[in-house]
């Protein structure tokens, strides 16, 4: 069983990552979160997850195997490179990083701790996006010199799904 914290634990990763993402799996187990807002305790612990005050506290607990990183772009690269520094598996959202160096420095240190690092491109599979990209590599629609994309979340698609 592979027990998971999330780092970060604003809407999109409480919708998201722990209400839709891997709860049904067979071996993954949310275990723990950490926001730097404490108001998101209540809802980290709806999920069963136990609450860390701190980044640090996440990462020194040997009980954790992996942490999902879902702060803001910004601290994307620090609070890998802390989890990785500790020990754990680390799956990043997108963008993996902001600079190029900080990129570097996370894949150099998971080298260095045989971790794994992964960034999270959850889009990739979507069938619209599959479909699209179809079309563009067959040539069906021609040449395409460039497009617009828009994208929304859908948190459901009736109030009692949003919810």
């Amino acid at each position: 069983m592979i027990r998971y914290a999330i780092a970060g634990f604003g809407s999109i990763a409480e919708k998201r990552l722990a209400r839709e993402g891997f709860h049904n799996a067979k071996h993954a187990l949310l275990a723990g979160v950490f926001d730097r807002d404490p108001q998101r305790r209540a809802a980290a612990e709806a999920y069963g997850a136990k609450w860390y005050d701190s980044l640090e506290e996440l990462c020194a607990d040997p009980g954790i195997d992996a942490v999902i990183v879902a702060v803001n772009n910004s601290g994307h690269a620090g609070t890998a490179l802390a989890a990785l520094n500790a020990g754990k598996h680390v799956l990043v959202e997108k963008p993996l990083a902001t600079t190029l160096s900080d990129a570097e420095a996370m894949a150099e240190t998971a080298r260095r701790q045989g971790r794994v690092l992964s960034v999270d491109h959850m889009m990739l599979h979507n069938a619209r996006n599959r479909s699209a990209a179809r079309l563009i590599q067959s040539g069906e629609i021609g040449t395409v010199n460039d497009f617009r994309v828009h994208m929304e979340f859908a948190f459901g698609y009736t109030p009692a799904e949003a919810a």
